[in-house]
């Protein structure tokens, strides 16, 4: 990444950043079966009360990752995020699902709706002072409707207090500029703090491959859904001796996507994911994938670049943790540094 790209990575770690989320579309699940529809189609329970979120996953039948979902209760219907898919081959893919007789209503709102997000310690700071009256109360993995239609979430992928905002296509100047002066940031950031924070990024080349298991990412399902597509493979998976897992990762700078990882001269894993890490100039952070046994904190490695150790993440001082949403918060110069 370049300076410029790496310094706003440290603003979204001390102030707020906002991004366009082009990538994540949302689809509508309406009528009288929509709930018996998800429950048979997703791997999660859908144990959710109105303005709930929940993180699940959509899976291929080989238990690989077909997409990264959010799925959010309202009065009536339901809202789905999905990246990794477009929202017409959401629908597609529900369709094919509705049983005979059964009352449910698809609507694909990538046409008509884009999707903002504002992350970092003081996010909910710049929706309050931007009209969003309430997001600072919203507690994670909930959203609301607004009066004017705006539909607020509290999310997150960079560890941080994190929002996304559905807005009418077209709008996203407009809404963005209404935010005030908060540096617009892009892929290449968000991919940075994901991994800084050791989440899952459904386009990271070197994830299209795994399934949840490896990505520690089975608290996103429930083995009850054992009928539920792809569910059947991971439960196989489970008993393999040989399965991989992703680990935290420090060490030289220039580590990258597939950078064998030795133990006492041997090849046992490969580097996953790695960015460059602004606690230490020179270093760099992330995760390595290595075999059950070894995929724990504390295990000291090599690469051809220099020694590596596995740790646990994250990687930074979320400020997140260090004050909560309040007139009365404490200003940046305040909290301690991000990174240390």
């Amino acid at each position: 990444m370049s300076a410029a790209d790496l310094a706003l990575v440290r603003t979204l770690r001390e102030t707020a950043v906002a991004f366009r989320r082009p990538r994540l579309q949302a689809v509508r699940v309406g009528g009288a079966h929509a709930w018996e529809l998800l429950d048979r189609v997703l791997p999660c329970e859908l144990y959710l009360r109105e303005g709930q979120l929940q993180p699940t996953l959509l899976l291929h039948e080989d238990g690989r990752i077909a997409a990264d979902l959010t799925v959010g209760a309202d009065a009536e219907d339901f809202w789905l995020l999905v990246e990794g898919m477009s929202g017409g081959e959401l629908v597609a893919r529900l369709a094919a699902e509705v049983a005979p007789g059964e009352e449910v209503v698809l609507e694909d709102l990538s046409a008509s709706r884009s999707l903002l997000a504002v992350e970092g310690p003081y996010s909910w700071r710049v929706l309050e002072e931007a009209g969003h009256t309430g997001a600072a109360r919203l507690p994670f993995l909930a959203f609301h409707v607004l009066d004017s239609g705006a539909w607020v979430a509290r999310t997150g992928r960079s560890g941080e207090y994190g929002y996304l905002l559905m807005v009418a296509r077209g709008d996203e100047a407009d809404q963005l500029a209404a935010l005030g002066e908060i540096p617009l940031a892009g892929p290449a950031e968000l991919a940075h703090v994901t991994v800084e924070a050791m989440g899952y990024d459904v386009h990271a080349p070197a994830s299209r491959g795994l399934d949840p298991l490896s990505l520690q990412l089975q608290w996103r399902l429930s083995r009850r859904k054992e009928s539920v597509r792809g569910m059947a493979a991971l439960a196989v998976a489970r008993t393999d001796p040989d399965r991989q897992r992703i680990v935290g990762l420090r060490g030289p700078g220039a580590l990258s996507e597939g950078t064998p990882l030795l133990l006492e001269g041997e090849p046992v894993g490969r580097v996953h994911a790695a960015v460059p890490w602004l606690g230490l100039e020179g270093g760099s952070v992330g995760t390595g994938l290595l075999p059950l046994a070894l995929a724990h904190p504390g295990l000291a490695l090599e690469t051809v670049l220099g020694p590596v150790q596995t740790v646990s993440p994250p990687f930074f001082l979320a400020r997140s943790f260090r004050l909560k949403p309040s007139p009365r918060a404490p200003a940046p110069d305040d909290l301690p540094p991000p990174y240390t």
